[in-house]
Parts: C-alpha cells; sequence; structure tokens
C-alpha cells in the first residue's frame, strides 16, 4: 500500500504519509518498536510539511509515536512525546480542558519511572485541579 501510495501521489504526500503510519503499526504489532519508531517519525515529518507542526492532524502519528515509546518502555522519550500532546492540545482546546489529561497522565507516569516524581507531581496535581473542575463548574 506504501508504495503504490508513495507512486501514485509522491513520497511526501498524505497519502504516503497514512500508509507509513499502517506499516508502522504492523511493526509495533510484532514488536519491532525501532522500525515502528523509523516509520513513524517519516510519517510524522510528512504530516509536519503538509499541515503545519501545530496542526491537529499531525496529532495524530504523534499520539501513535507515543504509544510505540509506552509500549516500548522508553520513559525518556514517552514523556517529552506527551508533554508535545498536551502542548498541541492547549493550544487548541485551552491549558485547563479535559483533553490534555490523557497526556499529562502519560507524561507523569513516564517522568515517575525517570524518577522525576516532583515534576509527575506537578502534573497530577494540574490533572486533580482540571478534573475537580470539571465535576463541578460553578
Amino acid at each position: 500500500m506504501y508504495d503504490l501510495n508513495q507512486k501514485t501521489f509522491g513520497e511526501n504526500s498524505a497519502g504516503a504519509a497514512h500508509s507509513l503510519r499502517g506499516l508502522a503499526h504492523a511493526y509495533q504489532m510484532r514488536p519491532d518498536f525501532p522500525k515502528a519508531e523509523e516509520t513513524l517519525l517519516r510519517a510524522l515529518k510528512i504530516y509536519e510539511t503538509i499541515y503545519g507542526p501545530d496542526d491537529s492532524r499531525t496529532a495524530i502519528p504523534w499520539t501513535s509515536l507515543c504509544y510505540v515509546y509506552d509500549q516500548w518502555g522508553k520513559a525518556d522519550k514517552s514523556a517529552p512525546c506527551h508533554a508535545h500532546l498536551v502542548s498541541m492540545a492547549e493550544k487548541q482546546f485551552g491549558p485547563d480542558s479535559p483533553y490534555v489529561i490523557r497526556d499529562l497522565t502519560a507524561e507523569a507516569q513516564a517522568l515517575r519511572e525517570l524518577g522525576r516524581t516532583e515534576e509527575a507531581v506537578k502534573l497530577e496535581q494540574r490533572m486533580q485541579t482540571i478534573q475537580a473542575a470539571q465535576s463541578n463548574p460553578n
């Protein structure tokens, strides 16, 4: 599929990037995390070239990449990856949006794995504040 999309639409097309994401998923299922990472980074570069680095469509390969890092046990790559997704969600939905909670949770977990407990605690406190505001909107 990737070869066909690449030949039809070009190496830096959305179709090629979409096919790369599918290929990365196959590598992830094997699991061949280095290949999945390499493939997703290629897809991400294409998405960012086409749509821009902060476009919501680039969140798709970013999310996949973070998930690979989580599964792979690469907390040193997972924490900044999730932090990037938090930043993207903040720009789109605001800093107190519940959309940031998933990636704040994953970032905090990765930070704990890295022994950066104080940073993790701050993120967890932020999550609690957001969740409390959602359950008590007044």
